[in-house]
């Protein structure tokens, strides 16, 4: 019989061929008219009744040709025989040795100690079970060499194990590499080199230098105006030590702490108002904050983000999630603590993102109110409630507009058409004005009532007008016109009865005098408001009458012509008159005017 791969002669009985290791099957017989295959010890076809020959005997197998058998399944076969041909000793100690063999390699490639010398171990036992199998080591006691195939079986599991333990050893090695590398180095800079410079710029000096232990930590304490000192070093310490000075002596490995000033984080809060669709473009949108992506916004849901970051533009865009490119995006500028609110619609190509409103609560300055509504949002309220919120929001030039537009009863008797402020009647919430600016509430009244206006308002325009008249006739006060306040000016006292009955008498009456500034301080804890105090002065420069007093005023509110205010200055004071306080001495005053002498 014949091997069906590579045609040589086969034993009887044999079931791999020894040529090629190719697995020996027993030869099938057909027909040799119909192709049918027979079994053993027929005479005629089953399917076509012919007479079986048994020369003539189909092996469909059998090549009709030499096939050419490659070099690598000659190989394949061999090994497949010799691996067949072994005992169940020596197929147990191949695998081992190839385990062994193999453990042995990575641990030389990780330089684990240790196991090496496990597997060298593991490998010299295999050699010893081998030589007592073929007799080359004699024994008196036949089970050795399975004692040693047992030994190598655990000395596997223990070299496993043993990669745990090398790795103390490995860092104890490190550690002595490191320690040796450490030396000493002089310090090209002291701390008052540093301190007040800038932290990258003394990093690299001391990297230079050779040290390698550079700790920076960050100082948030910075407001957005302090960008002059973002970066400066406020401290410097080398082992704990924050003296020392130039050219002194430190190991390379020193502990280098560097503190240096930068931004604080400001508080974000981001309102996304989403706005829903009917039936198109139904999709999620995707949230990402300076590229990073937040969550997931459901469609028509609102959510709120916070984030604390440290000032500077941020990019915020709203992504579908259908498809990355569709999205809207806007540009966030942080300089404090802000408040923002996006209103976001979805379209088949494109989110749109506008702003509600956006609070920059830190850029809020004395005498600054941000406002806490739209314009639209006072529309259609009644302009007297319009009027209180304003009022409580600290606005205190509040005047009305009247439109005398109501002849059907469509609209509502005071409803509110519109405000504004120094002449914006499209604020947002968010937007900052001055507490003084101009506000203007426009409402609807009937057209009917629009004549009887005009005649009160007529009324009124003559009424101011007697009374601006009777004012000018009131002529101001002076020690040339008055007596009363000559002889006060003339007063050594600087406390007399004869001041509060001045007071009371022309109490709102214009008085002017020469005097000089006595003292200014600030009014309580306020940087833009003083308190002044004025004497009036003799020709020998002596204090002489009461000490006037300007209290809680701006430098405005003063009309000099003077640069400045200081105490010493003589001036000319133009001012109104108060009250005076008897217990205090202080005679208040209203200014009108400061002029220099």
């Amino acid at each position: 019989m014949k091997c069906k791969k590579c045609g040589a002669e086969l034993a009887n009985g044999v079931l791999f061929c020894r040529e090629c290791g190719t697995k020996v099957e027993s030869e099938k017989k057909f027909c040799h008219e119909c192709g049918t295959e027979l079994t053993d010890g027929v005479k005629f076809c089953p399917n076509c009744g012919a007479k079986v020959d048994v020369e003539e005997v189909i092996d469909a197998d059998v090549p009709k040709s030499k096939e050419t058998i490659t070099d690598l399944e000659k190989v394949k076969g061999k090994l497949v025989n010799i691996w067949n041909s072994l005992e169940f000793f020596y197929k147990v100690a191949a695998v081992e040795m190839l385990i062994a063999v193999l453990l042995l390699f990575a641990a030389l490639c990780v330089h684990k100690i240790l196991p090496i010398f496990i597997s060298i171990l593991q490998i010299g036992s295999l050699i010893a079970a081998i030589c007592f199998h073929k007799g080359i080591l004699k024994t008196q006691k036949k089970y050795g060499k399975y004692v040693l195939l047992i030994v190598s079986i655990f000395l596997v599991v223990l070299n496993i194990i043993s990669y745990s333990f090398g790795d103390k050893e490995n860092i104890d090695i490190l550690k002595e590499t490191k320690e040796k590398a450490v030396v000493d180095l002089q310090i090209s800079v002291g701390v008052a080199d540093c301190v007040g410079k800038n932290y990258s710029d003394i990093e690299n000096v001391l990297s230079e230098n050779g040290f390698t232990n550079i700790t920076l930590r960050e100082m948030e304490d910075l407001e957005t105006s302090e960008s002059d000192r973002v970066g400066q070093i406020e401290s410097i310490s080398i082992d704990g030590n924050t003296k020392f000075d130039k050219n002194q002596t430190f190991q390379s490995d020193s502990e280098i702490v560097i503190n240096y000033h930068t931004y604080a984080k400001c508080s974000v809060n981001i309102h996304v108002n989403f706005a829903p669709n009917l039936i198109f473009s139904r999709y999620d949108v995707e949230f990402n904050f300076d590229n990073v992506n937040k969550g997931t916004l459901s469609h028509g849901e609102d959510e709120d983000y916070h984030f604390d970051v440290k000032p500077g533009n941020y990019l915020v865009q709203f992504v579908s999630e259908e498809s990355s490119s569709v999205k809207g995006e806007a540009t966030l500028k942080v300089s404090g603590d802000v408040n923002v609110s996006y209103r976001i619609s979805c379209y088949s190509d494109e989110i749109s993102v506008d702003v509600e409103y956006t609070e920059n609560i830190g850029e809020i300055g004395e005498n600054e109110i941000m406002m806490d509504s739209a314009m639209t949002d006072y529309r259609y309220e009644n302009y007297k409630d319009v009027e209180e919120k304003l009022k409580k929001l600290g606005f205190t030039n509040i005047k009305t507009n009247i439109l005398y537009d109501i002849e059907f009863g469509l609209t509502d008797e005071g409803e509110t058409e519109a405000v504004s402020i120094n002449g914006d009647d499209d604020f947002k919430r968010g937007d900052i004005f001055p507490n003084n600016a101009e506000v203007v509430i426009t409402y609807h009244m009937k057209a009917e009532d629009n004549l009887a206006r005009e005649t009160e308002t007529i009324r009124q325009t003559e009424t101011a007008k007697e009374t601006e008249a009777e004012t000018e006739s009131k002529e101001n006060l002076t020690v040339d016109n008055c007596p009363e306040l000559s002889n006060m000016l003339s007063n050594k006292a600087e406390i007399d009865e004869s001041y509060s009955e001045f007071a009371s008498k022309y109490k709102e009456r214009v008085i002017e005098f020469d005097g000089q500034i006595a003292d200014c301080t600030h009014h309580e804890n306020y940087n833009t408001r003083f308190d002044y105090l004025i004497t009036a002065i003799d020709d020998s420069n002596h204090q002489v009458g009461p000490y006037f007093k300007f209290q809680n005023v701006n430098y405005s509110d003063l009309n000099t012509d003077l640069d400045s205010v200081t105490v010493g200055l003589n001036v000319h004071i133009t001012a109104e008159v108060e009250k005076y306080d008897s217990v205090s001495g202080l005679f208040y005053l209203k200014p009108i005017s400061v002029i220099g002498k």
